[in-house]
């Protein structure tokens, strides 16, 4: 069961791109954001999600219905 997850829009778009493979530089580029905030958001996403690595996270997100 997963608990409870909480992201704003920023980190669903993000969620949403690495779900579709692209790395961490490409979602930076693809946000028109620096790669530091795209890093501040996936250390929010893994607390969020209570996981340490982006495929875990991803994987909550899609099992929680966060993204499809």
């Amino acid at each position: 069961q997963v608990k409870d997850i909480y992201l704003n829009q920023r980190q669903v778009e993000i969620l949403r791109l690495l779900a579709n493979g692209l790395a961490t530089e490409e979602v930076a580029q693809a946000l028109d954001i620096q790669l530091s905030t795209v890093n501040y958001h996936l250390r929010t996403i893994y607390q969020a999600t209570n996981t340490n690595n982006r495929t875990t996270a991803v994987y909550r997100a899609l099992k929680a219905g966060i993204i499809d």
